[in-house]
């Protein structure tokens, strides 16, 4: 999949039709709530962070019908949530059938047009961010504000509706006794028990923006650190696509990690992270991944911001030191820029493995 065809594709042309068919739709109906779609095509972490929004609308409606609309990279999340009905996976054939399908549409892609026109193919009532020439096609629209979490965002979309609801951490991520069992067969494979102090690190990032990573050797020198001090087992989590990250990072180490690249799959990683006490990671999927497990994290920004993108949960803790051009990314606007600053990513190197390692001592002496 090539992300960046598909938002130039989605920027130059579909904006066009959104404007179209928004100075000319029908004034919508009083608002339903039977059927409810949400939409969310994009990020694994961002569905994770979707997922209090919709836990708000289940405990508001609880008779109501929730379905999810996803792309199958992205689905993993939705599966086996008690407050979703149905995922509907992103096919042109599977949204031909949703036409005026439900009352209901929330749309919580910030920028993408294509997203917006399936809203109103699929429901009479729509809502979704307030900003671009996407928002004239919603029924009610919610401000995209930078100065609070991706959660309060979403659930500002539905108390916009009239459904009050909050949460201080993230929905936790359900996983099946067969993904549990293959879990456990991997630690008993690599020899760690429940007695191990097991320390998760995520070197690598999503293709979108590379520049997120923290230098390996950086990682590498941490991971040195925690293990020779607290005895700690390292086990480096991530995906087929960054093997060669990880792998640079683990011939850095002194001591010796243990991998977990395409062992299991993502819903198993789920569990796998859940066994982890700390948890280190970039501005990446896994991150979120480890806040809704309930498990420590410490998540480390540069291009983007953690006031809307931080490990969400009081024990977790973001590191953070921006230079004049950070943050570089606008997620309301899907812009990722490669880095300019004359010090290639001054973002990620602001920070420095001996802060990383105090806050980690910190999580570590937390109750």
């Amino acid at each position: 999949m090539n992300v960046k065809l598909i938002r130039f594709f989605d920027r130059t042309f579909l904006s066009a039709f959104c404007f179209i068919a928004g100075i000319s739709r029908i004034f919508p109906k009083k608002l339903k709530t039977n059927r409810i779609l949400v939409i969310k095509l994009w990020a694994l972490g961002d569905s994770i962070v979707s997922l209090s929004m919709i836990r708000g609308l289940r405990k508001n409606l609880p008779k109501a019908e929730i379905d999810v609309l996803c792309h199958e990279r992205n689905k993993a999340p939705f599966m086996d949530n008690k407050d979703i009905n149905k995922i509907i996976e992103f096919r042109v054939s599977s949204i031909f059938k949703l036409f005026r399908k439900y009352d209901l549409c929330i749309d919580t892609e910030p920028y993408l047009n294509v997203s917006a026109l399936i809203s109103l193919w699929c429901a009479r009532y729509r809502a979704g961010f307030s900003h671009g020439i996407r928002s004239l096609l919603y029924s009610s629209r919610t401000e995209f504000s930078k100065k609070q979490h991706m959660v309060q965002n979403y659930l500002d979309m539905i108390r916009k509706l009239g459904f009050n609801y909050d949460a201080d951490k993230l929905v936790k991520l359900e996983t099946t006794k067969a993904e549990k069992a293959a879990v456990e067969k991997f630690l008993k494979k690599n020899k760690l028990s429940k007695n191990d102090f097991i320390v998760g690190i995520t070197p690598g990032v999503a293709e979108s923006v590379k520049t997120r990573m923290w230098p390996l050797e950086r990682m590498a020198e941490l991971a040195d650190k925690i293990s020779g001090k607290h005895n700690a087992k390292i086990i480096i989590i991530d995906s087929p696509a960054n093997k060669g990250e990880a792998e640079k990072m683990a011939s850095k180490m002194k001591t010796k990690p243990i991998f977990c690249i395409g062992d299991l799959s993502i819903r198993e990683v789920f569990n796998l992270v859940e066994r982890c006490r700390i948890y280190i990671c970039n501005d990446t999927g896994p991150m979120h991944i480890a806040a809704a497990q309930g498990v420590k994290t410490i998540g480390l920004f540069g291009p983007n911001t953690p006031v809307l993108w931080g490990p969400y949960g009081e024990k977790n803790i973001s590191i953070y030191h921006p230079p004049w051009c950070s943050p570089c990314i606008d997620n309301a606007k899907g812009k990722m820029p490669k880095c300019f600053n004359k010090v290639y990513q001054q973002c990620m190197k602001n920070i420095s493995v001996d802060e990383v390692m105090k806050a980690f001592e910190k999580l570590k002496n937390a109750k």
